[in-house]
């Protein structure tokens, strides 16, 4: 397998791991934090895909060219994180928690 390079946006200036570019985005908004059936995700640019994972990394469900709001209604309380990628590539997770 070919190594993979990762690059993270730390303020200003990029931290590279391998060999893939990863930009993060302060313009991708996921609303409300605190949900019971769903959250809204605002974005600059269509989205690709949204992950939603345990705190310790475990994959619950991927939903690919989701629509602007996503439903969540069948996963229990607690709390979870919200990985968004846009079509450009643009990332952001965002730790929400299901009432």
């Amino acid at each position: 397998a070919e190594p993979v390079e990762v690059t993270f946006a730390i303020g200003n200036a990029y931290e590279s791991v391998d060999n893939e570019t990863i930009v993060v985005s302060d313009h991708i908004e996921v609303y409300p934090r605190l949900f019971t059936h769903s959250v809204t995700v605002a974005a600059p640019s269509e989205i690709k895909q949204v992950e939603l994972l345990l705190m310790n990394g475990t994959v619950q469900k991927v939903i690919r060219k989701p629509g602007s709001v996503i439903d969540l209604s069948s996963f229990g309380s607690g709390i979870y994180l919200l990985n968004v990628t846009l079509e450009d590539g643009t990332f952001k997770s965002v730790k929400i928690i299901k009432k």
